[in-house]
């Protein structure tokens, strides 16, 4: 179970054939909790089988808390404007291990780990956007809309920590005998994509149908640290896609009966990979490399199927009515996690499935 969004709209002011309203909202952007697991095995340059484990868990959580204002004129053309204050966050932590099972290795009778590294990166910090809409309604039943979306400009700091266990069964430690770490924490600036959106309806009889096309604007993304841009992160691996809703809904009396699709193309490009070596932001000792992320998770395409069913009361004297609805949505998803252990790289690919039943109540008086 759990609380995805709030919103209240309130009528400020009214004047002739034009109406303006103001409103806030709170959403959950993302909630994820994912955990990968992948055991495989390998032969070494000797021949030798060597068994490799891989386990990542990541939490990401994105909350945006929105003020609106909008305005309707003659309920042909409405404008909309929103600010957008958002607070994310993130953690990952996960190991591998390549080690000798008992009996693979003459040498290592007993099995013998042969690299151990654990890591954990962890990011916070709040953002903020805005976006700007239109919608036309050149008569009643078809409508017209247009909006633009800013990036959305984070302020993060990132924490990050790797230990090394060993090596070919040598214990790596510092010189107070601890067992060796690289740990490092940076803040940075990043600005997501900008977004357009293009909407039209169409309403005939009982029935509604809509569609909307949304165009991300990925390559204008930007990484920065104080007023140096990062030139090798970023944007090098993304590229611009966009996304496709379609709905249709069917009134009958005080029920409506809905349907969904949603379509999203992957905003990475093939073989993108994290940049390692910019001594800012990854580096440990001058000149050397400290983090080694040994994994890369390249998001692909991403489906949603959705159905759905509301009931709307019928105004009562003093206009008061009452509304509910339910949906089911059905979401389909595919990426490539590349695990790199500077031995091979391995592409492993999973494919997600999930399903969410939503429930909004909603008061209109």
């Amino acid at each position: 179970m759990a609380f995805d969004n709030f919103s209240a709209i309130f009528s400020g002011y009214e004047s002739g054939d034009i109406y303006a309203n103001f409103g806030f909202s709170y959403r959950k952007l993302q909630n994820m909790d994912r955990t990968l697991d992948y055991v495989d095995a390998f032969k070494d340059a000797d021949g030798y089988e060597v068994w490799r484990e891989y386990k990542d868990h990541q939490r990401n959580i994105v909350n945006s808390f929105d003020f609106n204002i909008s305005c309707n004129l003659s309920d042909k053309v409405y404008f909309g404007l929103t600010t957008g204050i958002i607070s994310a966050r993130t953690n990952s932590d996960g190991y591998f291990y390549d080690y000798y099972g008992e009996g693979m290795h003459p040498d290592y009778p007993q099995g013998l780990d042969y690299t151990a590294v654990d890591k954990m990166n962890k990011s916070d910090g709040p953002g903020w956007n805005m976006a700007f809409g239109v919608i036309v309604r050149p008569i009643p039943a078809l409508r017209f809309g247009a909006s633009f979306k800013t990036p959305t400009y984070y302020r993060q700091t990132l924490e990050y920590s790797d230990y090394l266990y060993a090596f070919e069964g040598t214990d790596f430690k510092d010189e107070n005998g601890n067992v060796e770490a690289f740990n490092n924490a940076v803040d940075y600036k990043f600005s997501s994509p900008w977004t357009i959106d293009l909407s039209a309806g169409l309403t005939f009889g009982h029935t509604a149908i809509g569609a909307e096309f949304e165009k991300h604007f990925t390559q204008r993304s930007a990484l920065s640290i104080g007023n140096n841009k990062m030139a090798g992160q970023g944007a090098v691996d993304f590229q611009d896609y966009s996304s496709l809703k379609l709905g249709i809904e069917q009134n009958i009396s005080n029920l409506s009966l809905r349907a969904g699709y949603n379509y999203i193309e992957p905003m990475f490009k093939d073989n993108a990979f994290p940049f390692l070596d910019d001594s800012e932001f990854n580096a440990g000792k001058p000149g050397e490399v400290g983090r080694s992320d040994f994994q890369i998770d390249r998001l692909g395409k991403t489906r949603y199927f959705t159905a759905g069913l509301g009931y709307c009361s019928a105004p009562d004297r003093d206009g008061t009515q009452f509304y509910v609805d339910m949906a089911y949505v059905h979401g389909l998803r595919n990426s490539t996690v590349n695990v790199n252990e500077y031995v091979e790289d391995v592409d492993v690919n999973y494919n997600y499935k999930t399903d969410k039943v939503l429930l909004t109540i909603g008061w209109n008086f």
